[in-house]
């Protein structure tokens, strides 16, 4: 039990993570789509003996290196023959990037794609998986497709297959992506949660934590939604490019944002930088919005230097500020961040604007991950180290006003809460105790049994006010109790069954009976009265009910018609 006590936030996370797990899976084999049947033979590559249409002849095309397929620049038509041994049910799989494509086999049209799904501010939606089913009877027939492309466009993985181990061969390329995407998911919804309650207690760290938790949030996002895969999951494509064109464009602002918390110094630079970042993004969205430029025109290019210089800007202000083991861990956490960025950049361009990513968003996540780890530790330890301080001043306060020998409040508590029943200028009624004979039991049995008759004495009070009032000790022999919203008759009422029940009942170890007597005093809503004129006339009270009552268990209180008479019963 101790164990999952200090370690219950690992075994949440660990539960939850788990429980996502165990719904995909659930998910994937409680599915009754046919088309995810699990086939033995894995799709094959199918990029050989093309031809492409030049002048009206057919030449052999060469395909790209890698995974990339070919670059078309302008409408093509290309062809192949189907294998003879090509089985019923085969599907034709490939990604394509900004290309409209038309599929003939055996000179018959059986698929077309791009012509009439186009997206507004924009001429096709980026890049998505395209999946032919081709006809039960096209083994050995020509298949031929027609080309019809924009800006940058692409066609790459071609792959032929059942469609179940076409579209399973997509999902599982798509689980590490679709797995560091849960992650930074959970990651920044805990930062931003964290960061909610840290606003109501007042931290001041509440929006790096929020600021911290809405970067890993957009990175989360744009890993979703830049691997093509998601498409099977999402179905609107359009969809998932403008979240990927705009999360990446929004990365470098977040990261500004969240750096802007942790310096005073270089804020008014990164609220510029913050702020130019943001309307390039809104100018492009309306230059787009008015078809006057393509929202998917040159915008990898921009953001990647976007964020390459913003990130170089970042590391040179952490740089310069690294005099603190917080800044520190900071600096750390960024150059992990710089590096992975650098280092996928250069893999995305090596590709030569293909989509095969894979290395690419590797390398990002592993950045942003190393980010959220060596952040998270160090905001883990700042966050134990400021719980630990609340809690010693939370002790020392706790020992400040707290009478070591009941327990209970002692005289500067008392103070303290009149203090607030007068700023709220509440109802009040107060009860002074006083125990008879605490002198008598020192003389005759030693401090210890007059300590025991404190005790008992104490515990008589708060038994007695359990749920009406708070009992105080403000001297050696001397008690208070304070009853807010109490006044009139109720104090009247509350005393009377004091006397009835025949209040205190305790006796020590050696035989000593308690004997207390008490007076009490109160103010209503439409009689002010300050809280130290209610404890004289209390106290008043007391010593005049001692005098005429000395020595019984429960001194009767005095006669209080010379000030209850003025406020409300």
């Amino acid at each position: 039990m101790a164990w999952l006590k200090r370690h219950w936030a690992v075994l949440l996370f660990s539960l939850t993570v788990a429980a996502i797990a165990a719904a995909l899976i659930a998910i994937a084999y409680g599915s009754r789509m046919e088309d995810l049947r699990l086939k033995p033979e894995p799709p094959e590559r199918f990029v050989e003996d093309w031809e492409i249409e030049s002048g009206g002849e057919w030449t052999a095309l060469a395909p790209l290196k890698g995974e990339n397929f070919m670059r078309p620049s302008k409408p093509e038509r290309i062809r192949n023959v189907l294998p003879d041994d090509l089985a019923p049910g085969m599907s034709l799989a490939f990604v394509r990037q900004q290309v409209a494509v038309r599929a003939l086999v055996g000179g018959e049209p059986v698929f077309e794609t791009g012509f009439s799904d186009k997206a507004p501010f924009t001429s096709f939606f980026g890049a998505s998986w395209t999946v032919i089913d081709l006809p039960a009877n096209s083994a050995g027939k020509e298949l031929v497709l027609e080309l019809y492309p924009e800006d940058e466009a692409v066609i790459a993985l071609m792959r032929v297959g059942s469609r179940g181990t076409v579209l399973l061969s997509i999902l599982i390329s798509s689980l590490p992506r679709l797995f560091f995407c849960i992650v930074f998911l959970m990651i920044g919804l805990l930062a931003v949660l964290f960061s909610a309650f840290a606003a109501r207690a007042g931290s001041r760290g509440s929006a790096t934590d929020f600021f911290y938790g809405l970067f890993v949030l957009d990175a989360a996002l744009w890993i979703a939604t830049d691997d093509i895969g998601m498409q099977f999951l999402c179905g609107n494509i359009a969809v998932l490019t403008y979240l990927s064109v705009f999360s990446l464009m929004l990365l470098a602002p977040c990261l500004m944002l969240f750096l802007r918390t942790r310096t005073e110094k270089y804020r008014p630079l990164l609220d510029a930088m913050c702020g130019i970042s943001l309307l390039y993004t809104l100018v492009r969205f309306a230059l787009s919005a008015l078809n006057i430029l393509d929202i998917m025109s040159d915008y990898m290019r921009i953001a990647h230097i976007q964020i390459a210089l913003y990130i170089g800007i970042v590391v040179w202000i952490c740089l310069r500020n690294r005099d603190s083991a917080r800044a520190r861990a900071f600096l750390r956490a960024v150059l992990a961040l710089a590096v992975c960025c650098a280092a996928a950049l250069v893999l995305f361009y090596l590709h030569q604007r293909g989509l095969d990513r894979s290395y690419y968003a590797i390398a990002f996540m592993a950045g942003v991950l190393m980010f959220c780890v060596i952040l998270g530790i160090e905001r883990v330890r700042s966050n134990l180290k400021l719980a630990h301080q609340a809690l010693m001043a939370k002790y020392f306060e706790r020992q400040a006003y707290t009478d070591y020998l009941t327990g209970l409040g002692n005289f500067a508590a008392c103070e303290r809460a009149l203090a607030e029943h007068d700023a709220l200028h509440q109802p009040l009624t107060v009860m002074m105790f006083d125990l008879n004979n605490l002198k008598e039991t020192n003389d005759c049995y030693g401090h210890s049994a007059g300590n025991e008759l404190i005790l008992c004495a104490s515990n008589d009070l708060r038994e007695a006010f359990r749920g009406i009032g708070t009992v105080y000790r403000i001297g050696g022999d001397e008690f208070v109790a304070l009853m807010p919203d109490v006044y009139g008759c109720q104090a009247d009422c509350f005393a009377e069954r004091l006397l009835e029940k025949g209040f205190p009942t305790g006796r020590t170890s050696l035989g000593v009976p308690v004997r207390i007597a008490f007076g009490y005093a109160w103010r209503g809503p439409e009689e002010w009265k300050d809280a130290r004129e209610i404890i004289r006339l209390a106290d008043e009270d007391m010593y005049g009910n001692e005098r005429r009552g000395k020595g019984s268990p429960l001194t009767q209180p005095g006669n209080q018609s010379a000030y209850r008479g003025a406020a409300p019963l």
